[in-house]
């Protein structure tokens, strides 16, 4: 087959007779597993005081399956990112997305805590972490040449959307069918999704005969004297000052995003609100978070990405210090509202930061690793959030930790170094006749 009939096959006829790159029909069943995803993992705040009223658990107790999610969610990023890079994320779709199925549907028929973290904390952690950001960085990094951070936001924004669009109607039938019902209308839609997910996405656009979307045919040479950025060695870029005060950052994201996560229901409840009520607010958190993540991203393609991260745990400052100044149920609905623009603002920049510094070769395993460190500082701050309001009866003391950790947040953010660290190799082309490159070599790696 010659290499233009394959590539007839990687698009399809649009309005007029244009044809739609295969990429954007990859990246849109993607984004659908990415909707399913979103309804799935905010439902659990939704579902929580049921099931904790139906087996008689404290929160810290019932906050273990949700945070042993967040664990095993954050374990298997890097491990997915790895096999993404090496492997392809088509064959892998059906191996995670049958774990978390398995996992959601065995939930839903639990009668003990030890079927729930099994379920929902481990199968579905499982799950949740091959299917999530390390799917989409692959995905938009193989199919598409540029805008990655505008790209990542429409991806997060499928998460928003799902909750946007369900927690209500889970709400619902959480009052009127019971909690494992909601469970398993959510693990069937999961189902669906990763199905046509399977069909239609492939590892890369040079098996259909495709470039990516955006490249140039026929690039521009670099400028004499000049090279390009090299790629980082994974442990290279580990090792490197500035990615871990990348992890320290998005440590304080993840204990703070999921923290309210889990507890922004029950704090409505304990305020005076209603179950439909809060997974209503819940879904306008959805809403708020979609054009939040959105605008990220936006902005991480225009100006410096450090701002934008900055700016959303500044947001965090002030909403945290709200719901701690203003009692009533009116002040934690303005609360969750407002959280959920800057709830998910972070994500789309992950990427990005990781591919400005470090390129793309890497970029599915790198991200894998910042979002680990999110994620399991986020199963932290949840039973955390438990724990403190079983020993205070308010959550009033995790509230002001989550507001003095999101200020020293706001700070690093723009500490974190604004250019790649400089490798072995960028040194040899830079400075090619030999005299004073270790100089210049040792002045990059102290601005790394």
């Amino acid at each position: 087959m010659t290499e233009s009939a394959t590539g007839a096959q990687g698009a399809a006829v649009g309005a007029g007779g244009r044809r739609i790159h295969r990429g954007w029909i990859v990246l849109g069943s993607v984004v659908f597993v990415l909707f399913a995803l979103g309804a799935l993992r905010f439902s659990y705040g939704v579902l929580f005081r049921p099931m904790l009223e139906e087996f008689g658990w404290t929160r810290a107790a019932g906050s273990w399956a949700y945070s042993v999610n967040m664990v095993f969610f954050a374990l298997t990023l890097p491990v997915s990112g790895l096999l993404y890079d090496r492997v392809g994320p088509r064959r892998l779709l059906g191996v995670f997305g049958a774990a978390l199925v398995v996992g959601v549907i065995l939930s839903s028929y639990g009668h003990s805590l030890w079927q729930l973290v099994l379920g929902y904390g481990v199968l579905a952690g499982v799950g949740f972490g091959g299917l999530g950001p390390t799917l989409l960085a692959t995905v938009v990094g193989r199919w598409f040449a540029s805008r990655t951070g505008t790209l990542m936001s429409l991806g997060f924004a499928g998460i928003a959307a799902g909750q946007l669009a369900l927690l209500t109607p889970v709400a619902w039938a959480t009052e009127v069918l019971g909690w494992r019902w909601a469970l398993r209308g959510l693990g069937l839609l999961t189902a669906v999704a990763v199905g046509a997910a399977w069909v239609l996405v492939r590892d890369r656009p040079e098996d259909l005969g495709l470039s990516r979307v955006g490249s140039r045919p026929h690039p521009e040479p670099s400028a004499p004297g000049r090279a390009e950025p090299a790629e980082l060695a994974a442990g290279a870029a580990m090792a490197s000052r500035g990615f871990w005060v990348i992890c320290a950052v998005f440590a304080v994201c993840g204990f703070t995003d999921f923290l309210v996560d889990l507890h922004v229901v029950p704090l409505l409840l304990d305020r005076g609100g209603s179950l439909l009520g809060g997974g209503t607010v819940k879904a306008v958190m959805g809403a708020a978070s979609f054009f939040g993540v959105l605008l990220s991203g936006w902005l991480s393609d225009r100006v410096d990405e450090r701002v934008p991260l900055a700016a959303s745990f500044a947001l965090r400052v002030a909403i945290f210090a709200g719901v701690l100044v203003l009692p009533g149920l009116g002040a934690a609905v303005g609360f969750a509202v407002l959280y959920g623009f800057s709830f998910m603002a972070s994500a789309p920049i992950t990427a990005v930061l990781v591919r400005n510094r470090y390129g793309v070769e890497r970029i599915a395993l790198l991200t894998g690793v910042v979002i680990l460190v999110h994620h399991a500082s986020g199963g932290l701050g949840a039973f955390v959030g438990g724990a403190a309001f079983d020993r205070f009866g308010s959550y009033r003391a995790v509230l002001a930790l989550a507001l003095g950790l999101s200020a020293a947040a706001a700070v690093l953010s723009l500490a974190i170094p604004r250019h790649r660290p400089w490798t072995r190799q960028q040194n040899r082309l830079a400075f090619p006749g030999g005299r004073g490159k270790e100089h210049a070599s040792g002045r990059a790696r102290s601005r790394a």
